[in-house]
Protein backbone atom coordinates (compact mmCIF):
# COMPACT_ATOMS: atom_id res chain seq x y z
CA UNK A 1 0.00 0.00 0.00
CA UNK A 2 1.39 3.54 -0.45
CA UNK A 3 1.26 6.34 1.75
CA UNK A 4 -1.21 9.37 2.46
CA UNK A 5 1.73 11.95 0.69
CA UNK A 6 3.00 9.40 -1.86
CA UNK A 7 -1.08 9.62 -3.30
CA UNK A 8 -0.86 13.04 -2.99
CA UNK A 9 1.90 13.84 -4.77
CA UNK A 10 0.72 11.75 -7.58
CA UNK A 11 -2.90 13.35 -7.64
CA UNK A 12 -1.49 16.87 -7.61
CA UNK A 13 1.69 15.90 -10.09
CA UNK A 14 -1.24 14.64 -12.65
CA UNK A 15 -3.43 17.70 -12.20
CA UNK A 16 -1.04 19.98 -12.63
CA UNK A 17 0.52 18.43 -15.55
CA UNK A 18 -2.79 17.04 -17.32
CA UNK A 19 -3.08 19.57 -20.36
CA UNK A 20 0.39 19.05 -20.48
CA UNK A 21 0.06 15.50 -21.80
CA UNK A 22 -0.43 14.86 -25.51
CA UNK A 23 -3.83 14.53 -25.75
CA UNK A 24 -4.57 11.55 -27.72
CA UNK A 25 -1.94 8.50 -28.46
CA UNK A 26 -1.25 7.37 -31.75
CA UNK A 27 -4.47 4.94 -31.84
CA UNK A 28 -6.54 8.14 -31.07
CA UNK A 29 -7.09 6.75 -27.53
CA UNK A 30 -7.65 9.87 -24.68
CA UNK A 31 -4.95 10.37 -22.62
CA UNK A 32 -6.58 13.01 -20.75
CA UNK A 33 -9.48 11.06 -19.84
CA UNK A 34 -7.03 8.50 -18.97
CA UNK A 35 -5.16 10.92 -17.05
CA UNK A 36 -8.97 11.45 -15.34
CA UNK A 37 -9.34 8.51 -14.91
CA UNK A 38 -6.34 7.98 -12.99
CA UNK A 39 -6.87 10.28 -10.63
CA UNK A 40 -10.39 9.45 -9.79
CA UNK A 41 -9.11 5.57 -9.00
CA UNK A 42 -5.70 8.16 -6.60
CA UNK A 43 -9.01 10.16 -4.98
CA UNK A 44 -10.15 6.59 -3.83
CA UNK A 45 -13.21 7.72 -5.91
CA UNK A 46 -13.10 4.08 -7.94
CA UNK A 47 -11.17 0.84 -7.26
CA UNK A 48 -10.46 -2.30 -9.27
CA UNK A 49 -14.66 -3.35 -9.49
CA UNK A 50 -15.33 -0.01 -10.18
CA UNK A 51 -13.15 0.46 -13.16
CA UNK A 52 -14.23 -3.79 -14.63
CA UNK A 53 -17.51 -2.49 -14.36
CA UNK A 54 -17.23 0.51 -16.48
CA UNK A 55 -15.12 -1.09 -19.29
CA UNK A 56 -16.84 -4.62 -19.20
CA UNK A 57 -20.79 -4.00 -17.79
CA UNK A 58 -21.85 -0.48 -19.05
CA UNK A 59 -19.29 -0.16 -21.14
CA UNK A 60 -18.61 3.49 -20.42
CA UNK A 61 -15.08 3.25 -20.78
CA UNK A 62 -12.95 1.77 -23.15
CA UNK A 63 -10.52 -0.86 -22.40
CA UNK A 64 -7.33 1.25 -22.83
CA UNK A 65 -9.06 4.04 -20.01
CA UNK A 66 -9.65 0.59 -17.94
CA UNK A 67 -5.84 -0.28 -18.10
CA UNK A 68 -4.43 2.82 -17.15
CA UNK A 69 -6.68 2.96 -13.98
CA UNK A 70 -6.18 -0.66 -13.44
CA UNK A 71 -2.43 0.06 -14.17
CA UNK A 72 -3.33 2.96 -10.78
CA UNK A 73 -4.85 0.70 -8.49
CA UNK A 74 -2.14 -2.15 -8.89
CA UNK A 75 0.25 1.10 -7.90
CA UNK A 76 -1.67 1.76 -5.05
CA UNK A 77 -1.72 -1.92 -4.01
CA UNK A 78 2.14 -1.98 -4.15
CA UNK A 79 1.53 -4.79 -7.41
CA UNK A 80 3.02 -2.29 -10.15
CA UNK A 81 6.44 -0.34 -9.65
CA UNK A 82 5.77 2.61 -12.08
CA UNK A 83 4.02 5.52 -10.30
CA UNK A 84 1.24 7.07 -12.51
CA UNK A 85 3.40 10.03 -12.40
CA UNK A 86 6.39 7.95 -14.32
CA UNK A 87 3.93 6.62 -16.77
CA UNK A 88 2.82 9.84 -18.19
CA UNK A 89 5.96 11.83 -17.94
CA UNK A 90 7.41 10.71 -21.09
CA UNK A 91 4.30 12.12 -22.87
CA UNK A 92 4.36 15.72 -21.48
CA UNK A 93 4.77 18.32 -24.25
CA UNK A 94 7.24 21.16 -23.53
Amino acid sequence: MRTQPEIDAQIKWLKENRDKVRSHDRFGGDNRAKIDADIAVLEGKLDADDVYDLVYRTREWTEEKGESANGTVDWLEGNEDMSPKESWEPLVEA
